[in-house]
């Protein structure tokens, strides 16, 4: 059983059915109508939106209210335009910690603007972000070359203040503080639900 299959189990939402792929429409059609009959209440769709979006334009053929749930792999720059108006009532996770008290989000959006004319999206910030903790771990062991010292340096640091939030690492170097938010949207507008 997957992970997120397990997951469910422990929270008490009951899994109905799995379904890795179709083939072909009238495989989605037979696939949909059993879902009918057993009276789903919402579909999670797993991998990027760039490869499920003809399934979750079927799914709206079919029906337009039900709750599509997804991961990060949804959270592109221009989900609502590359959806086609099949953007509403979608939910899915974002690691953006995009939170009005988070000064340096505020200020880092104000800046990437004014070079490139547009606002950044996760990635962008993430890859900001890990550029300037390599330079930070770099600079603490005074090499670019010794990467368990650099791995030490960067562990042994309390609090990192990112574009992205506050973290650090633990002693296993995995990241601790990196906030999941569910990202969804209403009236054509992005929203975060970050305490759930």
């Amino acid at each position: 059983m997957p992970n997120i299959e397990k997951r469910c189990v422990d929270l008490g939402i009951n899994v109905i059915d799995r379904h890795s792929y179709f083939l072909n429409e009238k495989e989605f059609e037979s696939t949909y109508k059993k879902w009918n009959y057993m009276d789903v209440s919402a579909i999670f769709v797993a991998g990027s939106i760039t490869d499920v979006k003809d399934v979750i334009s079927m799914i709206r053929e079919k029906n337009s209210d039900i709750p599509i749930l997804g991961g990060d792999g949804f959270d592109i720059e221009k989900f609502k335009e590359y959806m086609d108006g099949n953007s509403e009532n979608i939910m899915y996770t974002s690691f953006l910690n995009n939170k009005d008290n988070n000064s340096n989000y505020q200020e880092f959006i104000v800046k990437f603007k004014e070079i490139y004319g547009r606002e950044p999206d996760y990635w962008a910030i993430k890859a900001y972000d890990s550029v300037q903790l390599f330079k930070l771990g770099m600079e603490m062991a005074e090499t670019t070359e010794d990467t368990r010292k650099i791995a030490d340096a960067l562990k042994s640091i309390e609090n990192i203040s990112s574009v992205n939030g506050d973290y650090y690492f633990n002693e296993n170097g995995e990241m601790i503080g990196d906030e999941i938010a569910i990202k969804y949207v209403v009236d054509g507008k992005y929203e975060y639900l970050f305490d759930y």
